[in-house]
């Protein structure tokens, strides 16, 4: 179990999600994304606020804070929720309940992500087996003993100086396309690894399970350590 302190909590609604993993510590945020209140409340979170037009969770819940949006919008309900904690001053995000269920709302995700890391902003998406997070300009480590697949792919046409250090599979300094599977299914070796862009965003999969292995993530200026 990770806490971690002045993060913003999202819950989408994403079916299968376990909220297992990162857990809020000090000056923490707690959002509900409309149906998203339900894996909130059944992972043991009281949110302080949900956001959305409520049409999926089908009525208006009784929360510390609503923040309601019309049904006819530009916005899903997470990125509504992204800019309620964006606003309110956090920089870092951890999102369960995004990806699985609709395709195309878990794409969305992977895309709100990685548009916001170019702002700065460093999001870390839970699902049932794995951990997502977007990395601009940056880098994320992993201490010794991790074990297990890891992935990585270019949200850009490219991402310059991409480099992989620990691993099985090593690059120094390498563009990576976002038309190519170059980063795909690379191994965690038992080192302390790193993984960072120079130029450019890059998409970052691991296990679960190595979550607690996580050393530091950086995103521009903003950077996520575990406590």
């Amino acid at each position: 179990m990770i806490r971690c302190d002045n993060t913003c909590f999202i819950f989408g609604a994403a079916p299968e999600a376990e909220a297992d993993v990162f857990r809020p510590g000090e000056g923490c945020l707690i959002i509900a994304a409309d149906k998203g209140l339900i894996l909130a409340e059944k992972s043991g979170f009281c949110p302080d606020m949900a956001v959305g037009d409520f049409d999926s969770l089908g009525y208006v819940p009784d929360v510390k804070e609503i923040v309601r949006h019309p049904s006819v919008k530009n916005d899903t309900d997470v990125q509504l929720a992204y800019k309620e904690g964006i606003r309110r001053g956090y920089g870092k995000f951890v999102l369960f309940g995004a990806i699985g269920g609709r395709l195309d709302h878990s794409y969305a995700n992977l895309q709100l992500i990685a548009g916001l890391s170019a702002d700065g902003v460093l999001s870390f998406i839970c699902e049932k087996d794995h951990v997502v997070c977007a990395l601009t300009d940056g880098s994320i480590s992993f201490g010794t003993g991790t074990e297990g697949i890891i992935s990585v792919f270019s949200h850009r046409d490219i991402s310059e100086g991409v480099s992989e250090s620990g691993l099985k599979y090593r690059l120094c300094d390498h563009p990576m396309k976002n038309s190519g599977t170059l980063g795909v299914s690379n191994e965690f070796t038992g080192e302390k690894s790193e993984i960072s862009v120079k130029n450019g965003t890059i998409v970052v999969m691991f296990e679960k399970r190595n979550a607690d292995k996580l050393i530091c993530a950086r995103t521009r200026e903003t950077a996520f350590k575990p406590v």
